[in-house]
């Protein structure tokens, strides 16, 4: 046959393919069974739809096989048999194919909206779902007026349309951090009408805005997740993330000190020294030793009843020992009438036994391990000047150890020898009420998270309430001791380290009246 009258036979075949396109439209109850294609026109078509179904499977090197052997045909040009055979299709093949060239039609009449309506029918097609009752009425009629003049440069305008676009897919991924039970949110856009994504296999569907919002589930660790998006057109990437899933945090948050909770009257028989010293001159610091006593001066205010005016505040540099012993022997005895004050003693930093374990020191500021005779104070002379003011009531608060170790775990003594010396148990009168951080032998720790020594830390929030047991606005030391007993075991025990406190005195005296 000569390229002639093979023209001739497409112009004809071309014809006819569009007269069936027109009939199928007035036709609104008919259903595609009654399609049948053959010749080249089948031929045709049967290439154009082997090349979708590259695209669907991702083979593009096939599906630019598929659009050479269309073109050719086309043209008009001959067909390797071995490419299409003796091609008539009927059925399903007929129906998918007439909706890819009811699709191509709405492309040439510039009909962008019926050419995506065609392009999701023929993916169910292609899928296998059941044409629709109706569906051959949606194919629009293509003008035919002008067929005999250029049928080959709408041939060719419907090829162009039908080729892959440059791509406007912009595929953009972010994964959110995952909750306690591994859940995480995926944030996925494409900027563009998506025809399908995939998140690690998963077909999540088409979505015309490109917008997907999903839930994932992630393993403890490193994960990987791909995400993979085509557009309509067939245009693909692929991105990745990765998810990093902790385990839960289990830790117990401690809440901040709130001396706002006290409501605590004022009294003018009350009185209170407090001294704080975290950074020595010349020995290991206790860690947050200054913090303890600046926190501390509003919980004996509001919580002791301890008026502004009557409290003397210690705190680093100005705890050195002239300053101490100058607020027990000279500023005490000025505050404090005799048998009605309530004189109140809050110490954080170091303690220590002398060498022979005969004597109990607090360390001012300026301490030097090796003249603790000349350069500490002992605890016998603090208790003989608070005897001196023959005061209502004593009550001691001891943030501090006799362990011969930092608050750090680090050495104190000369010697070197941490724990090694068992101080002798001090007497003290009967009006003294004693709440100490730890027994002899164990550190008075602090904790980093809480910023302060731990015995001060609960101290303060038992004051604020936490430790009155039976609810009664009150709080006597043995609920004290109590509170403390159960609240400083136990933090201890986080930092792997053992710390009892101590009570000496009436257990029965309240201490605070909220």
């Amino acid at each position: 046959m000569s390229n002639i009258n093979l023209k001739q036979t497409f112009f004809l075949l071309f014809v006819s393919l569009t007269i069936l396109i027109s009939g199928c439209e007035t036709t609104s109850g008919s259903s595609y069974t009654s399609v049948s294609l053959s010749g080249r026109a089948a031929q045709c078509d049967h290439l154009w739809t082997a090349r979708n179904s590259a695209l669907l499977r991702g083979d593009q090197r096939s599906a630019d096989a598929h659009v050479a052997q269309y073109r050719s045909c086309i043209d008009g040009s001959s067909v390797a048999s071995s490419s299409l055979g003796s091609v008539s299709l009927s059925g399903r093949a007929a129906q998918c194919d007439h909706l890819w060239t009811a699709r191509n039609s709405a492309l040439l009449r510039g009909d962008q909206r019926s050419a995506d309506a065609y392009v999701a029918k023929y993916r169910s097609c292609i899928d296998g779902s059941p044409a629709g009752e109706g569906t051959a009425a949606l194919i629009p009629s293509a003008p035919v007026d002008n067929a005999n003049s250029d049928i080959r440069q709408s041939a060719s305008t419907a090829l162009r349309a039908s080729e892959p676009v440059k791509s406007t897919l912009e595929l953009s991924v972010s994964a959110s951090k995952p909750d306690n039970d591994g859940v995480f949110i995926l944030s996925i856009t494409t900027k563009t009408d998506t025809a399908s994504l995939k998140i690690d296999g998963d077909e999540a569907g088409g979505r015309i805005d490109g917008r997907y919002t999903v839930p994932r589930f992630a393993k403890l660790g490193a994960n990987r997740v791909e995400v993979i998006a085509i557009d309509r057109f067939g245009n693909k990437k692929t991105e990745v993330v990765s998810v990093v899933r902790e385990p839960a945090d289990t830790s117990v948050r401690f809440a901040t000190l709130n001396p706002g909770a006290l409501r605590g009257k004022p009294t003018a028989n009350a009185v209170a020294i407090i001294i704080g010293i975290q950074d020595y001159r010349r020995v290991p610091k206790a860690d947050f030793a200054n913090n303890d006593a600046r926190v501390f001066y509003d919980y004996a205010i509001r919580g002791l009843g301890v008026r502004p005016e009557n409290v003397k505040l210690l705190v680093d540099q100005q705890a050195d020992d002239i300053e101490i012993l100058g607020a027990f022997r000279n500023w005490l005895p000025l505050k404090a009438k005799r048998g009605q004050t309530d004189v109140y003693v809050f110490y954080s930093g170091h303690g220590l036994p002398s060498d022979d374990g005969a004597s109990l020191y607090f360390l001012p500021h300026g301490v030097d391990r090796q003249f603790l005779d000349r350069t500490a104070i002992k605890q016998a002379e603090i208790i003989s000047a608070l005897e001196a003011v023959s005061p209502k009531s004593v009550t001691l608060f001891l943030d501090a150890c006799y362990s011969g170790q930092s608050r750090g775990g680090e050495t104190l003594l000369v010697s070197a020898r941490p724990i090694a010396i068992q101080p002798k148990a001090s007497a003290f009168p009967a009006n003294f009420t004693v709440l100490s951080a730890s027994a002899p032998q164990q550190i008075a720790s602090s904790s980093p998270e809480l910023k302060h020594g731990i015995f001060s830390y609960f101290l303060m929030k038992g004051m604020e309430g936490e430790a009155d047991q039976n609810k009664d606005g009150t709080i006597t030391t043995q609920e004290m001791y109590s509170y403390l007993s159960d609240s400083v075991g136990r933090k201890a025990m986080a930092l792997n380290r053992t710390q009892q406190p101590q009570v000496l005195g009436d257990q029965s005296r309240v201490l605070v009246v909220r």
